[in-house]
């Protein structure tokens, strides 16, 4: 399972988190689909096995959250300060050693220039054409 980034969707933001003892990482973002108007909360908690960076086998547990009544801006905002608070929560209670929202407000392109920030090199972009994506997500051996 991944975040995809497509252009044409609007995105809210993203926030990133290091789990105490830097035993892992969190990462979770909050966007509009373009096709039918549907509010998403995807995030992962991911635990780390080794020091790769990328291509590593470590293990990590995805959620997703939608709003399936309620699209408006409203209730985007509602989830981005639900969720900010479920962090900040973490970060007092010490589960968390550090804890970011990074704003966007804008579409994909947005989005992938937010990600693609030297500030955040532990977030990985891929950009591939839309053939590229559909062969990805139909094999088989990728957990979607």
């Amino acid at each position: 399972m991944s975040i995809v980034i497509k252009t044409e969707n609007f995105y809210f933001g993203f926030w990133t988190a290091v789990l105490s003892g830097h035993k892992g990482d969190v990462l979770g973002c909050l966007w509009r689909e373009a096709s039918d108007g549907t509010l998403y909360l995807k995030y992962r908690f991911r635990y780390f096995v080794d020091t790769k960076v990328f291509d590593s086998d470590d293990p990590k547990s995805w959620y997703l959250i939608t709003s399936c009544t309620d699209q408006s801006d409203a209730k985007a905002l509602k989830m981005r300060d639900d969720f900010t608070e479920v962090m900040r929560i973490g970060y007092e209670s010490g589960h968390l050693s550090s804890v970011s929202y990074v704003a966007v407000n804008g579409n994909g392109d947005a989005m992938a220039k937010a990600c693609a920030d030297p500030e955040r090199p532990y977030l990985h972009c891929l950009e591939v054409s839309a053939e590229e994506f559909d062969q990805m997500m139909a094999r088989k051996d990728i957990t979607r």
